[in-house]
């Protein structure tokens, strides 16, 4: 019997580590830690708003996080470390400006497809990441010899496709006397399907 137990014991920590995992991972969240993180996060960036404004952030997947700064172009996925523009904070995190692209609203579709830029109904839209406070796990807000600006650290694996966003969507900018600001037109996925569907092309 002594010996069943002892043969046994290893196979109940795997078990035990196994479970605990799928509990954290899939298990019921405890709202207070949650409030606790969001509200830790958001006051730092706050705080550092200045620092960030009109600036570049690298964003890195703390999992990966000896990666940089190297990139391995064979690796699938997103990458490990990207470098991208600071756009600014939204209520669940902040935002990144990701590229430019040519789309226009097709009736045919009953939304937004991807275009060529001469169309004259080509609208010049931001794609935009949000990156939810959730996922950030540390900041560097000076960077190093490698990118002299911020880094931020976020973990890649809370998202359903490893990637720090909780949403990728096109915006227009709008400039004012004083200020510019920006509407969302459509959601990535979105018009990417839409273009595809329609025949326009995925950029």
């Amino acid at each position: 019997m002594a010996w069943e137990l002892g043969f046994l014991s290893p196979l109940y920590n795997i078990v035990r580590d196994v479970g605990r995992w799928l509990y954290e991972k899939f298990g019921p969240k405890d709202p207070a830690r949650i409030l606790e993180h969001r509200t830790k996060w958001k006051a730092e960036f706050e705080r550092n708003i200045e620092l960030l404004r009109n600036q570049n952030v690298i964003i890195r997947d703390l999992a990966r996080m000896d990666s940089y700064p190297e990139l391995d172009e064979r690796e699938k996925g997103i990458s490990p470390w990207f470098k991208t523009e600071f756009k600014g904070l939204y209520h669940r995190g902040f935002e990144v400006f990701l590229r430019i692209e040519s789309i226009k609203y097709l009736e045919e579709a009953k939304g937004w497809v991807y275009c060529d830029y001469k169309d004259e109904a080509a609208v010049n839209a931001f794609l935009v990441g949000r990156i939810p406070y959730d996922v950030v796990r540390d900041v560097d807000w000076s960077g190093d010899e490698y990118y002299p600006f911020s880094h931020v650290y976020c973990d890649f694996k809370k998202r359903l496709r490893k990637e720090p966003y909780e949403d990728i969507v096109f915006c227009e900018r709008h400039e004012g006397v004083n200020h510019e600001w920006f509407t969302d037109l459509a959601e990535y996925e979105t018009v990417r399907k839409l273009s595809k569907k329609f025949g326009r092309g995925d950029a």
